[in-house]
């Protein structure tokens, strides 16, 4: 059997955060997660993969204050957990939709399609979806080991009136993943 933590790594990058001066003070290292927290945690983006944790404390390197805005600049180091979804990557996932067409399944967040061409179960659609392979029922909620058989990186669909709103609520890109069964 697998290792999950095998398909999660932890890794340390380097970033910046800008702290407004209201926000000096005992409760600085504070703000500086907070901030660091909300650019990280449950984002998904290419580079970085699906952000599980971000761990406490960053490391704050140095800064800067910048003089357009009255603020500072600290370049800091964060250490979290990511899943960065890769081709033959084995591991436990929930079943959290069946239909008939085959499985999706979650990963921390990774949604994962299984085609039922991979897997050739017959599928029963009452009294609850469910299929049966090879003298097993795979219902909603079973906790299945997959392997990715595809990847692919989907950029966000920016609207028209991107300007208009904050980083923060931008929409995210996002991985298409098919996997199979191992049975």
């Amino acid at each position: 059997m697998p290792d999950d933590k095998l398909t999660m790594e932890t890794v340390t990058l380097s970033t910046t955060t800008t702290v407004q001066p209201e926000s000096l003070g005992a409760d600085l290292q504070s703000a500086i997660q907070k901030q660091i927290n909300a650019k990280y945690m449950n984002k998904c983006t290419e580079k970085e993969g699906i952000i599980i944790r971000v761990y406490e404390p960053v490391k704050v390197i140095s800064n800067v204050v910048l003089r357009d805005n009255i603020s500072i600049k600290f370049y800091v180091q964060v250490t979290l957990d990511r899943i960065l979804p890769a081709v033959g990557m084995v591991f436990h996932a929930q079943a959290v939709t069946i239909v008939s067409d085959g499985l999706f399944l979650n990963y921390h967040g990774l949604c994962v399609l299984v085609p039922r061409s991979t897997f050739g179960g017959e599928f029963q659609a009452s009294p609850n979806a469910h299929f049966r392979v090879k003298n097993r029922t795979i219902s909603q909620g079973d906790v299945l080991l997959v392997r990715i058989i595809k990847c692919q990186w989907s950029p966000p669909i920016i609207p028209a009136n991107a300007l208009a709103q904050k980083a923060a609520a931008a929409p995210q890109g996002k991985f298409k993943v098919i996997g199979e069964l191992v049975i």
